[in-house]
């Protein structure tokens, strides 16, 4: 036997490489099937290259006709073996794939220990340029015809198994590495031609070298069959001794000496490999750290989140339950004393008199604000409903000036208007609108100066689409910090506005906010800073005529 036949060392390499990877993935998880099948995929490889090294070297024409039969034992069942490996790894076997499984064990069984010792399968054999090669026998067409269909099917579940699977996702990745891992063993297959007497150097070896190398690198980036451990420098380390072995192995001084510079060299660019390898997975493992913090930080703050919004339906459901039973009794009040003060239980004297008004008048504003109440948690449970009307814009904002009109003065503040002539009719809540601009003029005026205020309300036709109210005060002002704020919250308030007006509740702006958005519009709320003023706006639709 010459070992020196240069033609049977690339089967070598490979045969070399497939066992070694094989055995890693089978020891990395002994109990997985997926690991044990890929071992057993690797191992029968190992067999066929191995066995052509070896038939390649001899140059016994008996030995060679034990040797074309013994290499395809391992032959016969890659396929089958490949098909085990693919169902096996995607995890999800049909009835069809359990007994295509169970025909190709058989098939394999029956060409293995029936045709095996006949020349039905392999019948001699070529005696090529770089040695000798099987020649096929009368059977063997009809395993190419199951080899075929069964590679079909592996690249269907392959294909089919990516389309099922989010492109994000890590098996996304580890999937389609392996479809073009094995899109380049299936092209080893053309081998088989010399099995007929069409020659040519078997190129095999090379096809399943890239299999070899995207499979090894599929491990490295996207930790197929679960392993996480670097082996760049354990492939490196592979190549370096068969370098060395294939050194001593020259035939002269010259290739020795050209392999020696190649081998230096391979292990200069290894160690830079290595190096760098290492650096990417230690930025992969912190990348992973910082992704496997932020999805607890996420799910966290969606737990938070739901717990919010079901804190919030109890308090709208408390808020709606609490005004019901407050409305009654303050309503009663209210009736028993407008009795009272209206000589209904008899005569009621000067001082009488005015302990009921009083009464009348903080009944009153508690009616009122538990109307406000019930009808903020009413539209943040989205129950609001609004009854619209064809409305003038202009007459609802004069009508709510007027109803303050005494406390302006009071104040000392000046209401300046302007009203644009034809802004179109707008279809709104009156009642409900209507209290919305009324808090939000009231505001102005409360945070006004007394004796130098001034509130300018305006309301002009934006677009053809849009009507725009404005309601601007030199008053306290707003500082940006807390602008975004405003109107956002229930009984959100500043802390420049406590100050000034320590009685204000919050509710008033958020509630025109609640409103503004029912009816499909936008408020907003624009300040220079502290002691600048602001100004409050609302966006309102306009519903357009038709055009017949």
């Amino acid at each position: 036997m010459n070992f020196l036949n240069l033609y049977s060392l690339p089967p070598l390499i490979s045969a070399i490489l497939f066992i070694f990877l094989g055995g890693w993935v089978f020891l990395s998880n002994r109990k997985s099937i997926v690991n044990f099948t890929f071992f057993l995929l690797c191992f029968v490889t190992f067999w066929w290259q191995f066995s052509w090294f070896v038939l390649f070297n001899t140059q016994n024409e008996e030995l060679a006709q034990f040797l074309v039969k013994f290499g395809h034992i391992g032959i016969i069942f890659i396929p089958i073996f490949f098909f085990h490996f693919i169902v096996s790894f995607l995890g999800e076997k049909s009835k069809f794939d359990k007994y295509l499984l169970y025909f190709a064990y058989f098939a394999g069984a029956l060409f293995e220990f029936i045709l095996f010792p006949t020349n039905y399968f392999i019948n001699g054999f070529y005696q090529y340029f770089w040695g000798f090669y099987p020649k096929a026998g009368p059977f063997h067409p009809f395993y190419l015809l199951i080899l075929s269909f069964i590679s079909i099917r592996i690249f269907y579940l392959l294909v089919f198994s990516l389309k099922k699977t989010q492109k994000l996702n890590i098996q996304y990745s580890q999937r389609k590495y392996l479809l073009l891992a094995y899109t380049f063993y299936v092209f080893a297959v053309s081998d088989f031609l010399i099995n007929y007497g069409i020659e040519f150097y078997p190129m095999g070896f090379l096809f399943i070298l890239f299999f070899l190398a995207i499979t090894a690198l599929a491990i490295l980036k996207y930790h197929l069959f679960g392993i996480r451990v670097i082996l760049t420098e354990i492939l490196i380390g592979a190549m370096g001794i068969i370098l060395l072995v294939l050194l001593f192995l020259m035939p002269t001084g010259g290739l020795r000496m050209l392999l020696g510079i190649v081998l230096v060299l391979f292990l200069i660019f290894g160690y830079l490999l290595i190096k760098y390898t290492y650096e990417q997975e230690k930025r992969r493992e912190i990348a992973e750290e910082i992704a496997e913090k932020e999805r607890k930080l996420r799910q966290r703050a969606e737990r938070i989140a739901r717990e919010l919004q079901h804190l919030n339906q109890i308090r709208n459901q408390m808020f709606l339950t609490g005004q019901h039973h407050t409305r009654t009794p303050l309503s009663n009040i209210k009736n028993f004393a407008s009795v009272l003060l209206s000589g209904g239980y008899g005569p009621v004297n000067k001082e009488q008199k005015h302990a009921l008004e009083v009464i009348m008048s903080q009944v009153n504003e508690s009616i009122e604000l538990a109307n406000l109440y019930l009808s903020v948690s009413q539209l943040e449970a989205g129950r609001g409903f609004l009854e619209k009307e064809k409305t003038d814009i202009c007459r609802l904002v004069k009508e709510q000036i007027e109803k303050l009109k005494i406390e302006a003065q009071t104040r000392g503040v000046e209401i300046i208007t302007r009203f644009e002539k034809d802004v179109p009719l707008a279809e709104v809540d009156k009642a409900q609108l209507g209290l919305s601009i009324f808090a939000i003029i009231d505001n102005a005026i409360k945070y006004s100066p007394r004796g130098k205020g001034k509130v300018e309300v305006s309301v002009r036709k934006k677009d053809h689409n849009r009507i725009l109210l404005s309601f601007k005060d030199n008053g306290i002002g707003i500082a940006k910090e807390d602008i975004d704020y405003i109107g956002r919250f229930a009984f959100q308030r500043t802390e420049r506005a406590k100050r000034v007006h320590g009685t204000g509740k919050g509710l008033a702006l958020y509630f025109a906010s609640l409103v503004v958005k029912e009816h499909k519009g936008k408020l907003w709320v624009e300040s220079e800073g502290p002691n600048k003023g602001a100004a409050f706006y609302i966006e309102l639709p306009v519903k357009q005529p038709r055009k017949d």
